[in-house]
């Protein structure tokens, strides 16, 4: 199982290395401004990192069908930017704390300093989108980016509902995560000239690895660690987000443990876990291992969608990535 040390990184990058260290540059350059203020600002969202696993699903479908370019380093920093603005923006919304084992800007400032940042990351986005060359590439990114929203919003209106399904579940997911996934991985082989089958491949596997990648999120947010997560836990239930392993259980439970689930949810605990007694009904029920069960259905859609496509470049770098999704801590 690929574990989260550098060395594993560095051999899932190993083919995308010059483009996926371009990429990082350009990056910390657009995160400048000749305001001190806001420079101090974005210096702190560049120093933030992450894997960038959108950048990696980007760049290895580009380098999967033809040549990598410029355009496909521009098309991964607007991804990147469209990425970390939703971050700064749910950090306000989960009134988080920790983000990648640092302080989040809106434990330290006014909530309007890091919503206005993530404003201003996604003006510089859509100007790096505007300037690709294909046309439709731009459209993806900017409705990906709308729809990224979209789920946001959803996700936020359905907020205490104990009745929420799993069909709305994954539409909300799908989303505020898997589709720019899915946009990532087409913009891969359609900058570099592919034919639109092997692209929409792509594409289909983003939304199911996207898929994957949140379901196993929402349950680090309940049963993980926060030292090895390194961002506040315990978030989407405290701000009443019925995630996939809270709708599994409430499916399980009933009487007072179902009541004390429910109470959770409408934030009526001091402890949003519950003291404990939340994170032994989950493991108990086996509801975790039935999240992951989720997981490792959508993650089996996603590479079926590249089966194809044959024996293609990238192949082995693709399949680091499930083995990622399924044992990351972060």
């Amino acid at each position: 199982m690929v574990s989260d040390t550098p060395t594993d990184l560095t051999r899932l990058v190993a083919p995308i290395a010059v483009e996926f260290a371009a990429v990082d540059r350009r990056l910390r350059e657009e995160l400048r401004s000749q305001e001190p203020f806001i420079g101090d600002l974005l210096a702190e969202v560049a120093a933030l990192g992450g894997k960038r696993l959108r950048t990696v699903v980007l760049l290895l479908a580009a380098r999967a069908s033809g040549p990598v370019s410029a355009s496909h380093v521009d098309a991964a920093v607007a991804v990147e930017m469209v990425h970390t603005a939703s971050l700064l923006h749910d950090d306000v919304i989960d009134a988080a704390t920790m983000r990648r084992g640092r302080p989040t800007l809106n434990s330290r400032h006014h909530p309007s300093v890091p919503v206005l940042l993530g404003d201003h990351l996604f003006s510089r986005a859509f100007s790096l989108i505007a300037r690709l060359p294909r046309r439709d590439a731009a459209v993806w990114l900017s409705d990906a980016a709308s729809l990224l929203c979209q789920g946001e919003v959803l996700q936020n209106h359905y907020r205490a509902r104990w009745d929420l399904t799993e069909a709305q579940y994954f539409d909300i997911i799908s989303k505020k995560t898997a589709l720019l996934f899915a946009e990532a991985a087409r913009l891969g082989p359609a900058l570099a000239g592919a034919a639109e089958p092997c692209a929409l491949a792509f594409r289909r596997f983003g939304m199911g690895f996207g898929d994957a990648f949140q379901i196993i999120d929402d349950c680090l947010d309940l049963v993980g660690d926060e030292a090895a997560v390194g961002k506040t836990l315990g978030t989407d239930l405290a701000g009443g987000k019925a995630t996939l392993p809270i709708i599994l259980l409430l499916a399980r439970l009933d009487g007072p443990d179902r009541d004390f689930v429910r109470s959770l949810l409408a934030g009526e605990a001091a402890d949003p876990t519950g003291g404990g007694r939340l994170r032994d009904l989950l493991l108990r029920h086996g509801v975790i291992e039935a999240a992951r069960d989720h997981a490792r259905r959508r993650l089996d859609e996603a590479y079926g969608a590249l089966e194809p496509l044959g024996d293609f470049p990238t192949r082995a770098n693709f399949l680091m990535l499930r083995d990622l999704a399924l044992g990351r801590d972060r």
